[in-house]
């Protein structure tokens, strides 16, 4: 992580003690000071009060460290609604808290909300000071019997339409753009102030009441009093107003991240402005560094005046801009330099910005001349007197002294600021330049959006246009060969780009585990290319990024693969580190360690998601343990089997499994048989063919008839339902007419599953049917993951979808001619990459079909019959005979699935072991 959390430590105050701390240093030679005395209440109140008697009026500024940095994403806007809410009233005095001090002549009266921050100040006459005090006190300790959902919703549109105030305006969308792009995502400042729209409608009152309960406490506040009154009657007031508000809980608090940016990031947008404008943005040091200091006087060298570098090199000398600026925005976190500009009417901005770049490069190579330091010192002295003149508003002496005791925890650190800026040197300017502003940079150019208007042509838009024939796909032939080894080698060329593709698919898969350790299979898989015996996993991956390529190695549950993908000119090199990766694992215990812990993680995870939890349990249910398929569908392998696993079995796996004649090696892409041959015979020639085990996928039964399965997931708030049972292998005579029956069903968003359960019923976000490919008898699943209170009916409606399209409502001619145009039309663009092209290679090798089967596979689509589909249908679909896997809450979903009586009910735990039958609790 970038950062780290702080806990902020409840102050030891003893109960009943004011801890008081007077403040009468010297004053440092130039340095203005500001006296003030400090006390802290016990319920963790600080509170600054400075004496200031030139005129009857006392500054009352409270801030509260809170701002949009302590929300969440999702949770946007909180901070800045929550001070709109301050103000509607409270408990005691439930009305509009301007009311009663406009009515006393206060001056300076606002809230204002930052990234770290939320204040509320006013400038009241000294005889109005306990009316402040118990107004600001009653909305901190007497808030929330005043906020309701009529409130909340009103001061939401009135943000909202601040929001859509700011955003009108000219460049209004830029600093979003800039938050959102400048920060990576999650970093408390990568969002605006204000929020989303999304967000803000999303605020429920809830949500408001929590957030005032955390950070609205008085150990959260500083309070500020300046002006006409003195320490120990100010104390007394704020004892008598505050002193019986409960502090709040303990508040995490965000440390510093700069989240400083590398390279240069660049970004266009336009709005409906006059002038194209450029901001040019860099993360640097947070506000109370010395960097930050001097970053603030570099800006004003560079662009503060009309003799600033920018300003005279852009505006006066060639002027070819109309204004620009320079400025550090800091913040508590993590501070933000900016420099924007806008050239001329219809001037070049990419000649502003080059003007820009020259005088910065300049100042970053020479520094500020001793004229240029001298004055920007001045002038920040200047500022900060003129400020400090005030009592109140920004600036002023309130706001001063809360400011550096929120961000500093010191009201005094100002002076830290002030004497730095007053020694600095041109070499701590040009240094700091050079450090944050040579590199990291997000550049946005605002250009105006154009005049457009549509053109004045009609479309007859009352009915759809008519589609012409089309294109008949184009599958390449399939070349092959077979190595003096036995490795068979099927090639489909391709050289529309010069890259090639390979993928060595072993006979082995998961299914290879019922005859070891379950997850043995992925586990070696996931290892092969961690080293073998003269690279290491390092060393691989150096070797392939140099050379453009990339390996990746898994398995199905009949397959174990290696892939790789090559540049042509790369293409010797690459598939010396893929044979070397197939050949030669040396599966290191340190990583195999490493990766066993990782599987585990993994099953773990799965026996917590839904979906997993499932697709573990319903192959075994499906085939028995007598199968080779019965194992979790995930491969991953069980608790128990992976931690009997140690490094022999994975060597083991590869020795038994991995022979030439028990493989196929894949090839796709700008290569031919008679280029490829020679290169794969010399690499992969040496490789010993041998006997292999047979995998136990023989024919199993259907069910005698349907059983459901519960696993218990408790507050769950979808179930997740499985149904199905074993059907054909992919290779079987009528799969491209269960493949087509399939689409109507389940295998299309308008399939007749997920129109009923998803756009008719409104119970789930999608629900299908599939036949997960197999060289086996394969599993057919109908899955719908439905809202827990509707588990009974879905279950009621899959049972009528399956009957229905084997019995009561077969498939219509217009079904059919959906699905026809569905499986064809999409067919010329399923191909368009050589990784797609070689997917569909690789299906025909793994299930054996015709090398003709997707040249033909249109024209058979369209010579299916609706007979064909209810034939496929009846044969293959067995209502009767499911087996169900529910997994949700079954104290809300068990009695229902009784009532239904589809078949004997069980319990499994996420194991898939079963579990005693208990009473519904």
């Amino acid at each position: 992580m970038h950062y780290r959390l702080v806990a902020l430590l409840a102050l030891f105050v003893a109960p009943g003690v004011l801890a008081q701390t007077p403040r009468a240093a010297p004053t440092a030679q130039g340095i203005p000071d500001i006296k003030y005395e400090k006390f802290v209440l016990p319920n963790g109140l600080t509170v600054l009060v400075h004496e200031d008697r030139k005129a009857p009026i006392v500054a009352v500024n409270l801030w509260y460290h809170v701002g949009s940095k302590n929300e969440k994403l999702g949770r946007t806007g909180f901070a800045h609604l929550f001070e709109h809410l301050m103000f509607n009233g409270s408990e005691n005095y439930n009305d509009d808290y301007f009311k009663p001090l406009e009515k006393v002549g206060a001056t300076d009266l606002n809230g204002t909300t930052n990234f770290d921050r939320t204040n509320y100040f006013q400038n009241v006459p000294t005889s109005a000071l306990d009316l402040v005090l118990f107004l600001e006190s009653d909305r901190m300790g007497h808030l929330l019997g005043a906020v309701d959902q009529a409130r909340l919703d009103e001061q939401r549109g009135v943000v909202q339409n601040e929001k859509r105030q700011g955003e009108n305006q000219p460049y209004g969308k830029a600093f979003s753009t800039i938050v959102e792009n400048t920060y990576p995502r999650g970093h408390p400042y990568s969002w605006s102030v204000i929020g989303s729209m999304e967000d803000l409608n999303a605020a429920a009152l809830a949500d408001v009441q929590e957030w005032f309960k955390t950070y609205y406490g008085p150990n959260n506040a500083v309070l500020v009093i300046a002006g006409d009154i003195d320490a120990a009657t100010a104390r007394q007031k704020v004892e008598k107003y505050f002193g019986a508000i409960p502090p709040g809980p303990p508040i995490a608090k965000q440390d510093k991240w700069v989240a400083k940016m590398t390279g240069t990031h660049r970004g266009m947008m336009q709005d409906r402005v006059p002038q194209a404008r450029l901001y040019k943005i860099w993360n640097v040091p947070e506000w109370g560094s010395p960097d930050a200091d001097y970053l603030s006087l570099v800006a004003s060298v560079l662009a503060d005046g009309k003799s600033s570098r920018f300003y005279k090199r852009l505006v006066y000398d060639d002027r070819i801009a109309t204004d620009v600026q320079a400025f550090i925005f800091q913040r508590e976190i993590g501070s933000q330099f900016f420099i924007q500009a806008r050239p001329q009417p219809g001037g070049d901005l990419a000649a502003v910005e080059r003007a820009i770049d020259e005088e910065l490069a300049r100042f970053i190579r020479d520094g500020p001349t001793p004229g240029e330091l001298q004055r920007v010192k001045t002038q920040a002295r200047a500022n900060f007197v003129r400020g400090a003149e005030r009592i109140g508003g920004f600036g002023g002496k309130s706001d001063i002294l809360a400011t550096n005791m929120v961000y500093a925890g010191n009201p005094d650190f100002y002076r830290t600021s002030l004497t730095r800026v007053a020694n600095a040197t041109a070499a701590q300017l040009r240094n700091v330049a050079r450090d944050w502003l040579s590199d990291g940079v997000y550049v946005l150019e605002v250009h105006p959006f154009p005049q457009l208007q549509a053109s004045t042509g009609q479309v007859d838009r009352s009915k759809l246009p008519d589609v012409a024939a089309p294109p008949e796909p184009k599958f390449p032939t399939i070349a092959t060969t077979t190595l003096s080894n036995g490795l068979k080698v099927y090639l489909a060329e391709r050289s529309t780009v010069p890259l090639v593709n390979f993928n060595l698919m072993v006979d082995a898969g998961y299914a290879a585990d019922h005859q070891g350790v379950l997850g043995t299979a992925s586990l070696a898989m996931n290892m092969m290319d961690e080293g073998t015996r003269t690279r290491t996993a390092l060393q691989i991956s150096d070797a392939l990024q140099r050379l453009g390529a990339q390996l990746g190695t898994g398995s199905n549950v009949d397959m174990s693969n290696v892939f790789l993908s090559t540049l042509k000119e790369n293409m010797d090199s690459s598939l010396a580190v893929f044979a070397d990766v197939v050949l030669n694992p040396s599966f290191p215990q340190q990583d195999f360690d490493r990766l066993i812990k990782l599987q585990l993680a993994q099953i773990q995870r799965e026996k917590a998601t839904p979906v997993q939890m499932a697709l573990r349990v319903f192959p075994l249910l499906l085939y028995g343990s007598g199968h080779a398929y019965g194992i979790p569908l995930t491969g991953s392998g069980t608790e128990e089997s992976v931690s009997r696993l140690r490094r022999d079995n994975l060597i083991e796996f590869h020795r038994t499994w991995f022979k030439p004649n028990n493989a196929s090696l894949i090839v796709v892409g700008a290569t031919t048989l008679a280029e490829i041959t020679p290169k794969l015979e010399r690499l992969f020639g040496s490789w010993r063919p041998g006997d292999v085990p047979t995998k136990s996928i023989g024919q199993v039964a259907q069910q005698p008839r349907s059983a459901v399965y519960l696993i218990d997931r408790p507050g769950s708030e979808q179930s997740i339902i499985f149904a199905g049972h074993v059907a054909p292998p992919k290779r079987n005579p009528r799969e491209i007419a269960l493949l087509t029956m399939n689409d109507i069903l389940g295998g299309s968003f308008t399939s007749r599953v997920n129109m009923n359960l998803r756009e008719g019923k409104h119970w789930s976000y999608g629900a299908f049917s599939l036949m997960f490919d197999a060289r086996g008898q394969r599993p057919f699943i109908v899955y719908a993951p439905v809202q827990t209170d509707k588990t009974k009916e879905s279950l009621t409606e899959v049972v009528n979808e399956l009957r229905g399209i084997t019995q009561s409502r077969p498939v219509t001619a217009e079904e059919l001619a959906k699905a026809k145009a569905n499986l064809t039309l999409s067919l010329p663009g399923q191909w368009e990459t050589i990784g797609a092209l070689g997917g569909s290679v690789e299906e025909i090798v793994r299930f054996d079909l015709p090398h003709d089967y997707y040249t033909t596979f249109a024209s058979k689509v369209r010579e299916l019959q609706v007979a064909d589909l209810s034939t496929a249908a009846k044969e293959t679909i067995q209502p009767d005979k499911l087996v169900w896997v529910v997994v949700g809450d079954r104290a809300k979903i068990e009695p229902g699935i009784r009532e239904l009586n589809l078949g004997p009910l069980q319990f499994l735990d996420a194991d898939g072991k079963p579990i005693r039958e208990t009473a519904v609790p």
